[in-house]
């Protein structure tokens, strides 16, 4: 049943036991409580036992196949519970640590609405306030659950990178909670600089949990058939996109290089790519992670980033590169020695295409919108010698003109040779050792 309007979600009974040392029995089941308020829902492990809060029904949920033993946060079982259109958080750590009180070591801060940081917590949580200082910033808000909540960002400074800062300012930001209170906090595993910053300040672990903004109407479940999120469009591709090995059609002869020529193009369903682009979940995200239905041709990745093939080229060998943790902005959301080494990972890349490729020209480019396709990533295209003037530049790279086909795949002979050359360039290392925060 939904909760009351009147009174807390039940969920947040298991948050604030979790955090007194009263855990779920470790029985391997699954508890289907309903959904959250604001159109949210999530599926949340504790050891031994899972608590999922949704608005399908219990018997739909169980049918999707989660366990108590980390099968609730699956790929499939979140796909099945968000549905064909609806957005798959990320599966963070959740963790708790109590509150210091005393007098407040953080003042209030203001001017911070445009961070992407506190419009992510305004998306996911009410009340959302925000303290700081010249380290950084913390929010402090209601939310999952009604949960006590906090999230932290810390400035650009190489005054005080590398030397705790992380942690000293999360243990100042325990004076905002009263004395002895829970507050939680959500922190990818991932985010390995960020989890140690949590755990050095007293932080302790509780399970783990994705947040799940559902869209199902008049669309097929992931448990069954149906064309879902990818749509007429995508379906000509699909086989192929089941699995990163799998095979398709070979190239035309008579282009050594295994590039498509520029003639081979289809029609691109703007109107659907536009719908997923705006209302689907982050794609790139959705490849780091693994999940099958949003396969790309991986062609080299180190710990920040990933380069792979376009799944809509519109110039032969075109390729994208991602940072592998959720940026957006192109400029503001990099600090300088991030941005760098991202611009650096690019032109790499780049060099890689244009050993197998020798383009005419080599066009870098960095789109989305915050309505669409927010995810920061890099286009990586180059343009043949034999294109003609009035098809090249932008009419080359508009989607409006069609795009190549078929779709790339792993078995495709340029893919490998783009593989390689990017090995060759990279010289099979990490490109960028991790640092302390």
């Amino acid at each position: 049943m939904p909760p009351s309007a009147n009174g807390p979600h039940p969920l947040l009974r298991y948050f604030l036991d979790a955090a007194d040392g009263r855990f779920p029995p470790a029985d391997g089941e699954v508890t289907v409580l309903g959904p959250l308020p604001r159109g949210l829902e999530c599926s949340v492990a504790f050891t031994g036992h899972a608590v999922i809060a949704t608005s399908l029904p219990a018997d739909d949920v169980r049918a999707l196949g989660p366990d108590g033993y980390g099968g609730s946060l699956s790929p499939g079982v979140l796909r099945g519970l968000a549905g064909a259109r609806g957005t798959v958080g990320c599966v963070d750590a959740t963790l708790t640590a109590r509150g210091t009180g005393g007098l407040p070591r953080l003042p209030e801060q203001t001017g911070l609405d445009g961070h992407p940081r506190v419009q992510l917590a305004r998306e996911l949580r009410t009340d959302v306030r925000t303290f700081g200082d010249e380290r950084g910033f913390v929010t402090l808000a209601e939310g999952l659950a009604g949960r006590r909540e906090l999230s932290t960002e810390l400035h650009d400074s190489p005054r005080t990178a590398g030397r705790g800062t992380g942690r000293s300012l999360l243990r100042d930001a325990l004076s905002l909670v009263p004395e002895g209170e829970p507050v939680f906090a959500a922190v990818s595993p991932g985010n390995a600089r960020s989890l140690r910053a949590f755990l050095a300040a007293g932080f302790t672990p509780l399970g783990s949990e994705s947040v799940l903004r559902p869209r199902r109407e008049g669309l097929p479940s992931a448990r069954g058939g149906g064309e879902g999120r990818e749509g007429r469009e995508g379906r000509e591709g699909r086989e192929g996109r089941r699995d990163r090995r799998g095979r398709v059609p070979s190239h035309p002869r008579g282009h050594p290089s295994g590039a498509r020529p520029m003639s081979a193009r289809r029609p691109m369903d703007l109107a659907a790519y536009e719908a997923r682009a705006r209302q689907g979940p982050c794609f790139v995200c959705a490849f780091v992670a693994g999940d099958p239905e949003f396969g790309h041709v991986t062609l080299h990745e180190d710990e920040e980033h990933t380069a792979f093939l376009d799944r809509y080229p519109t110039l032969p060998g075109k390729i994208l590169v991602a940072t592998r943790r959720h940026v957006e902005h192109v400029v503001r959301d990099l600090d300088e020695a991030a941005y760098t080494r991202l611009l650096a990972y690019v032109r790499l890349v780049a060099l890689a295409m244009e050993d197998v490729l020798a383009p005419e020209r080599t066009y870098l480019l960095s789109l989305g919108s915050a309505q669409g396709n927010a995810r920061l990533h890099w286009h990586i295209a180059g343009l043949p010698a034999e294109v003609p003037y009035e098809r090249q530049q932008f009419h080359a790279l508009m989607s409006e003109n069609g795009v190549l086909t078929p779709p790339p795949d792993a078995s495709d002979p340029l893919a490998a040779r783009l593989r390689e050359a990017c090995a060759a360039r990279f010289g099979g290392r990490l490109a960028w050792p991790d640092r302390p925060l």
